[in-house]
C-alpha cells in the first residue's frame, strides 16, 4: 500500500511544475501591457473615421497626452434610414422602372429616349409581324366559311373555329359529311398558307346524354372519334405539316351553355379548330 501512494504521488508532481510556468507566462504578459504605449495619433485617427461615420465630431482628449475616449452613449443612429438610404442607391429610378414595365407589357416604349432602339425595334417588329398574321388568318377564315354556319373568334394568342354537330356529323355518328369536307379544303388551305401558326388543335365537344351503341362505349370514344376524323380531313385535303395537329377528347366536360334543353345540348355537341400562334 505504501508503493502504491508513493508512485500516486510522484505521477502528480508533474501538476506543480505546469501551474508555476502557466504562473509565469501570465505575470510576463501582465508586464508587457502595463510598459505598452497608445500611439495616440493613430488612435485619433481611426477615431475620428468612426465619428465621420456616425455623424459625431470627432473625439477630444481627455487629458492632454493621452488617448482619446468616444462617448457613444448620447449617439442616435437611426438604423432605418441607414438601410433606406443604402437602397435607395441601388434602386431604379421610378420613370426608368416604369418605363421598363411598360415596355415589357407592350405599351408606352417610347417615353424613355434613353432606352436601346435595337432591343424595342426587335420587339415591336415581333408583335406587329405575329398580329399582323392572325389578323390576315382571321379575315381570310371569315370570307372562307361566309354564310355557312361557322363561328370564328380571336383572343391574343389564338383564333377558334366552332363547328357545329349539324354541319358535321349526324347525331351518334363520327362519319364526315360531305359539306363539312368541302369546308375542311378551305380552311386547311388558309393554314398551310401561314408559317405563324404554331399548332392546330381539334376538340371533339358532346352533351351530357350517355351514349352506348355498337359503335361507341361512351361519349369520350365519340369525341374522340370526331376529332380524329376532323384532323384527317385536314391532312387529306391539304399537305400540312403533321406535327402541327393535335386531336383532343372533351366529352361533355367543356360545355358552351348548361344542358338543360335540346337547343342548349345541339349547341354543345359541336368540333372546334383552334390555331396556335
Amino acid at each position: 500500500m505504501a508503493r502504491k501512494s508513493v508512485r500516486k504521488d510522484l505521477s502528480q508532481s508533474w501538476l506543480m511544475t505546469f501551474t508555476d510556468m502557466l504562473m509565469l507566462l501570465v505575470v510576463m504578459f501582465v508586464l508587457f501591457l502595463s510598459f505598452s504605449e497608445i500611439n495616440s495619433d493613430s488612435f485619433k485617427q481611426n477615431a475620428g473615421a468612426i465619428s465621420d461615420a456616425f455623424n459625431q465630431a470627432p473625439a477630444s482628449s481627455i487629458l492632454p497626452g493621452t488617448a482619446s475616449i468616444i462617448d457613444l452613449s448620447d449617439t442616435n443612429i437611426d438604423f432605418d434610414s441607414v438601410g433606406e438610404n443604402a437602397a435607395t442607391k441601388s434602386k431604379i429610378p421610378e420613370d426608368n422602372s416604369k418605363t421598363l414595365v411598360n415596355c415589357v407589357e407592350g405599351k408606352n416604349c417610347e417615353e424613355n429616349p434613353n432606352k436601346s432602339d435595337v432591343g424595342k425595334n426587335t420587339k415591336s417588329k415581333y408583335f406587329t409581324d405575329v398580329n399582323s398574321d392572325k389578323a390576315v388568318v382571321f379575315k381570310k377564315l371569315k370570307n372562307e366559311v361566309k354564310n355557312t354556319g361557322l363561328e370564328i373568334t380571336k383572343n391574343e394568342t389564338n383564333i377558334t373555329i366552332n363547328v357545329p354537330e349539324k354541319m358535321t356529323f349526324d347525331q351518334g355518328s363520327a362519319y364526315l359529311k360531305p359539306k363539312m369536307r368541302d369546308l375542311l379544303i378551305k380552311i386547311s388551305s388558309v393554314i398551310k398558307e401561314f408559317a405563324d401558326i404554331k399548332q392546330v388543335v381539334v376538340t371533339g365537344h358532346t352533351d351530357n346524354v350517355p351514349i352506348s351503341n355498337i359503335d361507341f362505349q361512351s361519349n369520350w370514344q365519340l369525341s374522340a372519334a370526331r376529332a380524329v376524323n376532323v384532323v384527317h380531313g385536314l391532312l387529306e385535303e391539304s399537305n400540312i405539316d403533321r406535327e402541327l395537329l393535335l386531336a383532343v377528347a372533351s366529352a361533355d366536360t367543356q360545355p358552351i351553355v348548361p344542358n338543360t334543353s335540346r337547343e342548349n345540348m345541339a349547341q354543345n355537341r359541336r368540333v372546334e379548330i383552334v390555331l396556335r400562334f
